[in-house]
């Protein structure tokens, strides 16, 4: 069992609302993927559908992620990639 070391109504309330929502995250997450579609790959979408065309680097920075872990995010979105300019 998940303890808080601070035990007040507000603290153990905390937990609990982050315990739902990892939970919700993944059934949803869940049932996405039967459809092919994960929330990973959804937020990729997402952000290139309202953004339009960006470098990768731009894509990492709205993901929050490290540059080199974006090629493999795109990859799975099944996102066609252009070269940058020279």
């Amino acid at each position: 069992m998940v303890t808080v070391a601070d035990d007040s109504e507000p603290g153990r309330l905390g937990l609990r609302y982050l315990t739902l929502a990892y939970r919700v995250w993944k059934v949803v997450d869940k049932h996405m993927i039967t459809s092919g579609l994960s929330l990973a790959r959804w937020k990729v979408l997402e952000i290139l559908n309202a953004k339009g065309s960006i470098r990768q680097k731009a894509l990492a920075q709205e993901l929050g992620f490290a540059e080199r872990s974006v090629t493999q995010a795109v990859e799975s979105a099944a996102v066609p990639r252009a070269p940058g300019p020279v």
